[in-house]
């Protein structure tokens, strides 16, 4: 399995999010996981955990390896992407909506927006356990 955990600061708020397969890392490419799932922990006030879960195209696409910027990647279409290039800080985004479905959320609260704060975001933490 690799869980990946990571945080960001927007607008003065924490956001610690993340990421599960149960695929190793390690494996070059994509690997395809249908249990695979992105999740939220904290940043919006108010909003408890949400768990974003894989659609059927996440059995294809669940969690990408390979490039060496990269750390783990997850969806087809990068639903989740952190460039790390080995550090434990760097930048991402999010593009929801390829291998994994947006739940419903609160008002005013966008699957792209909900991990991070923003689609692009720096992240100040990552770990990766695999």
């Amino acid at each position: 399995p690799t869980l990946m955990l990571a945080s960001s600061i927007h607008e003065g708020r924490e956001y610690v999010s993340g990421a599960y397969t149960s695929n190793p890392l390690g494996t070059s490419g994509y690997t395809g996981d249908s249990g695979a799932f992105l999740f939220y922990l904290q940043g919006l006030p108010g909003t408890s955990p949400i768990k974003i879960p894989g659609t059927q195209n996440a059995g294809h696409h669940g969690i990408y390896n390979g490039n060496s910027g990269y750390c783990p990647t997850y969806g087809g279409g990068h639903d989740l992407r952190l460039m790390c290039n080995g550090a434990s800080t760097g930048t991402g985004y999010t593009s929801i909506g390829h291998s994994f479905q947006c739940p419903t959320l609160p008002s005013g609260v966008s699957c792209n927006t909900l991990q991070w704060g923003s689609q692009t975001f720096t992240f100040n933490r990552v770990k990766v356990m695999y």
